[in-house]
Formats: C-alpha cells, sequence, structure tokens
C-alpha cells in the first residue's frame, strides 16, 4: 500500500511500498536511512549534531520520517540539508558525483536501494511532500560504480581502522584521514593480528 502524500508531514521520508516486510529488511533499510540523514547533515552542517532529527512512523504503509528538530535547526538549515540531500541524489542518478554527499552516505543510499529490488520494487524517498525521489536498482548501479575502487594497489596506507571482518575473506575499512574515504583493505592471515 503506498503512502498517502496528503499525509506526509515530515521533511524527508522513506516509503516503502509494501504491506509485509521482513524485520531484518525493514531495520536495514530504517538504519541505512537514518544513517543517510546523519551523513548528509554532518557534511552539510558540520557545526550542527547530526543526531537532532525526530522520526514518524507513518500508518498503513512502510514510511518512515525525520524532521529537523525546530530547536536546534533553523527552517532554512532544514532546507538546506533536505535539499542538498535530494540535488545529490539527482546529480547520482545523472551519473555525476556529488560534491556534498561522502562515500558513506553514497554508501547509505546504494544499501536503500538494494534492500527491496526483488521483492519491493517501489522505495522513495520523499522531499516533504513536494516530490519523490525512486530509489531502485539502476540508481542503485549508478552509485555504486561512482565510490567503487578507482584501482587496486599493494602498500600502505594512513587512517582510522573502523571494521574488520573475516567472513568468508579477512578485510578491513580503513578511513583515509585525508577525505575520510572508506578504503577496503584485503588482509593475509599472517598479518591480520
Amino acid at each position: 500500500m503506498a503512502i498517502n502524500t496528503d499525509q506526509i508531514t515530515t521533511d524527508i521520508t522513506l516509503e516503502i511500498d509494501e504491506d509485509i516486510i521482513l524485520i531484518a529488511d525493514f531495520k536495514k533499510a530504517m538504519d541505512s536511512f537514518i544513517s543517510l540523514v546523519k551523513e548528509i547533515t554532518k557534511t552539510v552542517m558540520p557545526e550542527h549534531h547530526s543526531d537532532v532529527w525526530t522520526v514518524k512512523v507513518y500508518e498503513g504503509s512502510a514510511g518512515l520520517g525525520v524532521s529537523g528538530d525546530y530547536r536546534n535547526y533553523r527552517p532554512d538549515q532544514i532546507d538546506v540539508i533536505r535539499n542538498a540531500l535530494f540535488d545529490s541524489l539527482n546529480e547520482i542518478s545523472a551519473g555525476v558525483r556529488p560534491s556534498l554527499m561522502s562515500d558513506k552516505a553514497i554508501g547509505h543510499s546504494v544499501k536503500i536501494a538494494k534492500c527491496f529490488n526483488e521483492l519491493h520494487p517501489v522505495t522513495r524517498l520523499w522531499n516533504k511532500k513536494e516530490s519523490a525521489f525512486e530509489l531502485d536498482s539502476t540508481f542503485a548501479g549508478k552509485a555504486a560504480k561512482l565510490i567503487e575502487p578507482a584501482y587496486e594497489e599493494f602498500g600502505t596506507i594512513d587512517g582510522f581502522l573502523q571494521e574488520v571482518k573475516s567472513h568468508g575473506a579477512d578485510k578491513c575499512v580503513i578511513y583515509d584521514v585525508l577525505n575520510d574515504r572508506a578504503i577496503t583493505c584485503e588482509v593475509s592471515k599472517s598479518i591480520l593480528a
């Protein structure tokens, strides 16, 4: 069941047009959506705390919306963040690397788009109730291409270790100190310790 656009009261709303959703899929979409909003906020308004958003769950569909907390943001600041998000999504759709969206934010948009490709073909982000941006497999492919490694190289990097995975392959993700870009590194078992 699609969200009733007349009932949208939030600044940015995630709509998943499906009546029944697995908990794991909904959690993944919700986490990616909240992380996307927080990440774009950090980029556009670095002097503000990115957690200062209120959340609303819409009745009758899988709709999750966020609004800026007006005790911490002025309405014009919310508009700047919201417009930066939707302008960046349109740039990605055109195959252009958005300047106001970090690799993390692009990655979150890819995760949202990939959550429901097969079972739930309609996943949208609503810009208030003015317009919707559809996150589909075409978008996911274009966005993923923008953050894929430009090249592979053996060597060293300087950054902050965020995550180590040993399921399937031994990998770690290091965030570059210069531009906070996520760099995935494959590590041999002998040096993993």
